[in-house]
């Protein structure tokens, strides 16, 4: 603090690393994603659908809830 230098043999050293909270998004995210954002977008332009894909994007998440359970 005083600008005074002092000469010591030991030092310590502080190696602690905190994690990171880091998610991946996975396929089936992105998926749902793409369908909600393509469907926001045609209810904008109000233009005719030949097909929503509301059942697909239910199995996307129905598959990504119960990705980890073992497969009976």
């Amino acid at each position: 603090m005083n600008n005074v230098h002092v000469e010591t043999d030991k030092s310590f050293v502080d190696m602690t690393v905190q994690e990171k909270h880091i998610t991946v998004s996975t396929d089936a995210k992105k998926t749902k994603k793409i369908i909600s954002r393509c469907l926001k977008i045609n209810t904008q332009l109000s233009l005719p659908l030949r097909r929503s894909h509301k059942r697909e994007k239910k199995g996307l998440s129905h598959d990504q809830r119960f990705s980890n359970y073992p497969k009976v």
